[in-house]
């Protein structure tokens, strides 16, 4: 049954509801990628705790993660506690730095660092490193994904790079690139 099917006839929980109970993964990524964040902040409320793990289980961290991103702090959190460690884990890894640290503090201390230590080693570094920030202070708000390219590439090497490196970056909340030198400085 395709999507277009249910989006007529239905709402938009029976909708998400009907799909998690027939383990539809790849029509759910497709719903969920056709509505507003609000939409599916509404949607992902009215299913049970029961529907929201599965829903979490049925598709794959990076959809969790962009699920995540779209809701409301409360709902994130609530979706994170209630998926198992290493799916949490999975899902928070793909998540922007800044997210990360919010929603791991705004976790059970028990929860995020069960999540934590089942991260890979660099994102959780860095999450742990931006918790130490107030949400409101510049700390908290910064990010930590950047580019950086050492001062003998060329621009067409860099060029390449970016190009070739694209899928990659794509996800990451980069506002500069930066050149360095063999000591690591600008």
């Amino acid at each position: 049954m395709a999507i277009e099917e249910f989006q007529f006839t239905e709402s938009l929980e029976k909708q998400l509801s009907d799909l998690v109970q027939s383990d539809s993964a790849e029509l759910i990524e497709e719903l969920l990628e056709n509505h507003s964040s609000g939409e599916l902040a509404r949607a992902i409320s009215l299913l049970d705790e029961e529907e929201r793990i599965k829903l979490i289980q049925l598709i794959n961290s990076e959809s969790a993660a962009e699920l995540v991103e779209q809701l409301p702090t409360v709902q994130a959190v609530q979706l994170l506690e209630e998926a198992e460690p290493g799916q949490a884990a999975a899902i928070v890894d793909e998540l922007p730095s800044d997210l990360q640290a919010d929603l791991l503090s705004d976790l059970d201390s028990n929860d995020a660092e069960a999540i934590l230590r089942l991260m890979l080693p660099n994102e959780a570094e860095s999450a742990r490193q931006l918790q130490q920030y107030d949400e409101s202070v510049a700390g908290g708000l910064m990010v930590t994904e950047l580019l950086r390219y050492p001062d003998h590439w060329t621009v067409a090497e860099v060029v390449h790079d970016l190009q070739t490196g694209s899928d990659e970056y794509r996800d990451y909340q980069i506002q500069y690139t930066y050149v360095c030198g063999q000591e690591e400085q600008l």
